[in-house]
């Protein structure tokens, strides 16, 4: 069978089925956000308006710690999930072996704290529901309110981890059918593994040159003044703090050990690794034009690797 993964430098399938895992991550929050159709229609009529036109929502339990589950159901996917694997399918993402260690420990961190903020919850919950009532005044319905173990279970954040789908000899040996057509079945089953993690690695690929991209045009354009602009722009602390992270995860995400990733990887920390701050690029025009120089190379290594 022949492996068509671009990049591909640990061993062909065998290597990745061996040092990269699926893991299927289950996410969840309670949604404190509702429509109102009564309260829509009265707001239609006092701005005279057709009510189709309209919509109205109001918010539950603007709660601490509605809203700190709210904050960590963010960080999950944000701070974890984006920054230590990639994409397979909906809910499933690709881990390197070597990562579900710094994986766990921060899930597991998140989880924590997390699990404390649910009995919060619980002993909050009938107390916030009576500060609605006189903040929502005439919008409040006692109907919105689940009861609390609805809520409570709303939240999930579990993660499992599973093999790559791939051909299974034991049972391909088994089973009663002719070997070119068990052949072309392991062929089919590779081919589906081997497109989406092919797909997962020009993500990655896609996300450094996005995050140079961004560095080069804000170095170039600072201090410049676009037409019809109020102001000149500006360059932002932003553009290096998408530089570090990727940087900083580039190593984790590169699942088949890519050189030219690998390369960037490198070239990221020992040529931009100094960048300094925004304030700094934005008073030295002389440093600020070499930065975009070094981060040009690195594009100009990786552009087209993918095309």
């Amino acid at each position: 069978m022949t492996t068509n993964i671009r990049g591909l430098n640990i061993g062909g399938f065998h290597g990745i089925a061996t040092s990269v895992l699926i893991v299927r991550t289950t996410l969840g929050k309670w949604n404190n956000t509702v429509q109102d159709r009564r309260l829509k229609n009265k707001i239609a009529e006092v701005v005279g308006a057709d009510a189709n036109h309209l919509s109205a929502g109001k918010k539950l339990l603007l709660s601490p710690v509605v809203r700190e589950l709210s904050r960590l159901h963010g960080q999950f996917t944000n701070q974890i999930i984006r920054k230590k694997t990639l994409p397979f399918k909906p809910g499933e993402h690709l881990i390197r072996n070597v990562v579900t260690s710094e994986f766990e420990a921060a899930w597991d961190a998140k989880k924590d704290v997390w699990d404390e903020k649910l009995p919060e919850l619980r002993r909050e919950y009938n107390d916030y529901i009576e500060q609605d009532r006189v903040l929502l005044g005439d919008g409040f319905d006692i109907n919105d309110y689940p009861p609390v173990d609805e809520v409570i279970e709303c939240y999930k954040a579990e993660y499992e981890y599973d093999f790559l789908p791939v051909a299974n000899e034991n049972l391909a040996a088994m089973l009663d059918l002719p070997k070119a057509k068990i052949a072309k079945i392991e062929a089919a089953a590779e081919k589906r593994v081997t497109g989406k993690i092919d797909n997962a690695m020009k993500v990655v690929h896609d996300r450094v040159l996005v995050a140079l991209g961004d560095l080069i045009a804000g170095l170039e354009r600072h201090g410049l003044k676009a037409d019809g602009a109020q102001r000149a722009s500006k360059f932002s602390e932003n553009n290096i703090a998408k530089l570090k992270e990727i940087t900083e995860i580039l190593p984790a995400l590169n699942l088949t050990g890519d050189p030219a990733l690998t390369q960037a990887a490198n070239d990221l920390a020992e040529k931009l690794g100094d960048i300094g701050t925004a304030e700094e690029l934005r008073k030295d025009d002389s440093k600020r034009m070499a930065t975009a120089e070094k981060a040009k190379t690195i594009v100009s290594k990786l552009a087209g690797f993918y095309d």
